[in-house]
């Protein structure tokens, strides 16, 4: 382990296949309030998938304001641009993945920039991380916009430039 104050926090659906080592805190299908407690705690995010259809999590994290690490996946290639928004790897390459987490948890400042590169107005892809969370189809297929209150719950907020601050409300 290269970094001995390292915390690790992980979650899914489903409970880990393996045990986990002591450094990582698994949290097992973590709701709104939970799940958004975790995004906004998170300096790096890490999306190691083989396949993406579209990668929810890490649109959500970076809306949060942590900076991404992922796979050059499929679904990422929409918000996650090598060197601007994200940090990009081969999948299946843990230790470029190792890298990448540990560049920029050694480089404050370089964190910061691929975290705040959603903050501006921009159009391509770094746009589309923006629209979606701003307007977030309801479940009966109309558009309508979305927020997540600070007890968690879900409230209607108004569409605005967020701000230049690391931390943001998170998707719901």
């Amino acid at each position: 382990q290269r970094r001995a104050d390292l915390t690790v926090t992980a979650f899914g659906i489903r409970p880990p296949t393996a045990p986990l080592p002591d450094w990582i805190d698994y949290h097992l299908a973590p709701g709104r309030a939970q799940l958004a407690g975790l995004y906004d705690r998170a300096k790096v995010f890490l999306q190691p998938s083989w396949y993406e259809g579209f990668g929810f999590t890490a649109v959500e994290a970076m809306a949060s304001g942590s900076a991404l690490v992922t796979t050059d996946n499929g679904g990422s290639d929409d918000y996650a641009e090598h060197g601007r928004t994200a940090l990009v790897v081969s999948p299946g390459d843990v230790t470029a993945m190792t890298d990448a987490m540990d560049a920029l948890l050694g480089d404050p400042d370089r964190r910061r920039a691929l975290a705040e590169e959603l903050t501006g107005n921009h159009e391509g892809p770094i746009q589309s991380v923006t629209s979606f969370c701003a307007f977030n189809p309801g479940r009966d297929g109309s558009a309508r916009e979305r927020g997540v209150a600070p007890n968690g719950g879900s409230r209607p907020s108004r569409p605005r430039r967020p701000s230049r601050s690391r931390r943001r409300t998170p998707c719901p």
